[in-house]
């Protein structure tokens, strides 16, 4: 009777242990999920500071007003690496059939 005493007395104090380990790991894991919380808030009051300026900018200056200075030159790029890839495929195509 006292080895069996002994053996659940020494699984008593493994499982004591293990239960010990996952405290610490489920309270670091609660202060980080505070953590990510409080860093959520705040990105959402600026993401909503931000969508509030845009706003305020639009009906400021219109939508008509502001135009893109960069667009058609990336427009262009675009039409350039689409046709690049175009021919790309095509060339690949035929490659692959040889």
């Amino acid at each position: 009777m006292l080895e069996v005493f002994k053996e659940l007395h020494e699984v008593a104090t493994k499982l004591q242990q293990s239960n010990n380990r996952y405290k610490g790991k489920n309270k670091w894991l609660e202060s980080k999920v505070k953590q990510l919380e409080k860093e959520n808030k705040n990105l959402t009051v600026s993401f909503e500071k931000l969508e509030k300026l845009e706003k305020d900018s639009r009906s400021k200056y219109g939508t008509s007003s502001l135009k893109c200075e960069n667009c058609p030159r990336q427009l262009k790029k675009i039409d350039y690496l689409m046709n690049t890839l175009t021919k790309f495929t095509l060339g690949r195509s035929n490659l692959d059939q040889c």
